[in-house]
Order: structure tokens, then sequence, then C-alpha cells
């Protein structure tokens, strides 16, 4: 059987690639806590839509999948902005989701644009711990982040860490006046 252009490359790093729903766990918290400071869904977009550019290194059979610039810090600091831009220009059709997830919050431009550069911030500081290739402090060309000898923070401890996240959300999303 004949696979289309990408196929086997997308096979052999999908184990590379992360669990990209995962980084929803500490925006999601962060959104919560910081309600009053940040856009909820700015967040929450932000931390994970840095990995477009993951997909795409599949399709094309790029193997350093986060060797991207904008899985750099400063490259997650422009996306925000441009996604904080365009989340803001849609804000009417963002607050009837928000309704609709019964997430009572004003928003303002500050708080998109800052729950969106944060999301993406934090995308790049979790993802820096598990990809060698990452070069978070672009242009230098090393990865302070990830210890290539002994992982002191391991897949493991970043993936738990993300995942347990979802526990305090959820707790706090089920407690809120709006959420009944």
């Amino acid at each position: 059987m004949k696979h289309f252009y990408g196929y086997n490359h997308f096979l052999s790093w999908v184990n590379k690639m992360p669990l990209t729903p995962l980084h929803l766990g500490p925006a999601l918290l962060l959104g919560f806590i910081f309600r009053k400071r940040l856009d909820i869904v700015a967040l929450a977009l932000g931390s994970v839509i840095l990995d477009i550019e993951c997909v795409y290194k599949i399709l094309i059979g790029d193997r350093l999948l986060h060797a991207g610039f904008f899985h750099s810090f400063i490259g997650a600091i422009i996306a925000g902005i441009i996604l904080g831009l365009v989340l803001y220009l849609f804000d009417n059709k963002i607050y009837r989701f928000k309704h609709w997830l019964k997430i009572d919050q004003k928003t303002s431009f500050s708080m998109i644009i800052s729950g969106s550069v944060i999301g993406t911030v934090s995308h790049v500081f979790l993802d820096a711990f598990l990809y060698p290739e990452m070069r978070p402090f672009y242009p230098l060309s090393i990865n302070p982040l990830y210890n290539h000898s002994t992982i002191i923070i391991s897949h493991v401890l970043v993936y738990a860490f993300c995942l347990l996240c979802f526990i305090p959300t959820a707790y706090v999303y089920v407690r809120s006046p709006h959420a009944q």
C-alpha cells in the first residue's frame, strides 16, 4: 500500500510530538487564578497554537520539529501579540463562546494581549525542558533548559505537571458561581 508524502515521517516522529493539549492544563489554571488580569481564551489558545509549526514541519519532513523560530521566547512573544490582536478583533464572538462555556469574564485589550503572550511563552518554557533541538533564547543556538547528561526535569515530570494542573482547574471551574 502506497502512502502519501510525509506519512512515514509522521509515523517516525509522532513519538517526539508533544501532547499539545497538555499545555492547556497550566494555561487554564493560570487563567482561572488570574481571571481578572488574563483573558482565559487567549491564554488557552496561546498555549497550544505554537505547535502549528510542528505540524508544518512534520508535513514537510523536517526532523527537528521544535527547532523553529516560534519555539523561541522572542518568536513566542511575537506570535502571542499577533494572536492577541486577532482575538481582540473577534472579541464579540469569543464572548459568546465564553458565555456558552459559562465563563463570565469581562475582558480588555490588555487582558487579551497578556493572556496570549503568557500562553505562548509558557508553551516554549515547558517544551524547552523536553526537546534538545529547541533554541528558546534565539538567536543563541543553545538550550540551557534541556540538560543533556542527566535529565533533571524529565518528560514524565513535565507531562505529569501539565496533567495535574487540570485537577485544580476543574475544581475552580466547577466551584465558580457562573458555572452552575
